[in-house]
């Protein structure tokens, strides 16, 4: 069993790492900031499973790894933490009202005092628990988030993404909860759970980027892009109405900048949901804005 354990860890750790620079090494080439919060992802989940691997190879060399292991799994879980909510936020192309940015700035502020503390100050149980209930209930608010925002996604591949993720969650949460509560499971080896769920999140990211990264931007310059209008077949009218649309105007709004009657606004929307496989308004914007040069 040790064997497996040791190949489950070593296997996560290449596949999250080549995750997270999977991530990075896109975000350096398009500037979007989706991939860039992918990798900071990924690479947060590579953090604390390398914790959890320099304990686990520390045990069988019998090298105690404890304070650096400790530091690398809090770092992780910190980082975890601070880029979830920006991530989801992007992913379903949702603007956050300032009350919500607010709260976030001050959560982030508190994650990061708390983290800074625990790890190099101050070691009160009472921190540790505040920093898992915050891991968990930012599960919980990411899997309510996502089913509440999933139907507005209008790209199929990010739907989806966000469809394996969430069922990947499901089934791995309730484990990592008992792991973190007991010395482990029963019917599993001590902390195996995270390096798992590591692995396969970290195979959905490499197998999402495949199929969505290596594309040019739908939106840049406050401007549909050639991408976008030669792929879907907009004419030049449905790329006018769409752009209009992108800065929030109504149909009766669109249809007094253009000259025509609300009615036809929305018959040109009609067929520019057709062409693009979206269903309303709310999918294309997240069609469009998920797929945006920064």
């Amino acid at each position: 069993m040790s064997h497996l354990t040791s190949f489950v860890h070593l296997t996560s750790l290449m596949v999250g790492f080549s995750a997270g620079l999977f991530g990075f090494i896109y975000y350096l080439k398009d500037r979007k900031r989706l991939y860039l919060l992918i990798s900071l992802f990924a690479l947060s989940m590579f953090s604390m499973v390398l914790g959890l691997s320099l304990m686990h190879y520390g045990d069988i060399a019998g090298i105690n790894t404890g304070e650096l292991s400790l530091f690398l799994n809090g770092l992780g879980s910190m980082g975890f933490i601070l880029v979830v909510p920006p991530l989801l936020y992007r992913l379903f192309s949702v603007d956050a009202s300032r009350a919500v940015n607010i709260g976030y700035l001050v959560f982030s502020l508190c994650v990061v005092a708390a983290s800074l503390t625990y790890l190099l100050f101050y070691r009160a149980e009472w921190l540790l628990i505040s920093l898992q209930t915050a891991l968990f209930a930012l599960l919980a608010y990411g899997l309510i988030f996502a089913i509440i925002n999933l139907k507005n996604i209008g790209s199929r591949p990010i739907r989806t993404f966000l469809r394996n993720l969430f069922i990947t969650t499901i089934i791995f949460s309730p484990l990592l909860i008992i792991d973190s509560l007991m010395s482990g499971i029963n019917w599993l080896p001590n902390n195996i759970c995270l390096p798992l769920l590591n692995l396969t999140i970290c195979v959905e990211i490499i197998y999402f980027g495949f199929t969505y990264f290596n594309q040019p931007p739908f939106f840049s310059n406050n401007s549909l892009t050639e991408q976008f209008v030669g792929m879907f077949g907009l004419t030049p009218r449905e790329k006018e109405i769409t752009e209009f649309l992108l800065i929030g105007k109504s149909n009766k709004e669109i249809g007094e900048k253009l000259f025509i009657s609300a009615k036809t606004v929305e018959n040109h929307f009609s067929h520019i949901y057709q062409k693009s496989g979206v269903k309303n308004r709310t999918q294309l914007v997240n069609l469009i804005f998920s797929n945006s040069a920064d």
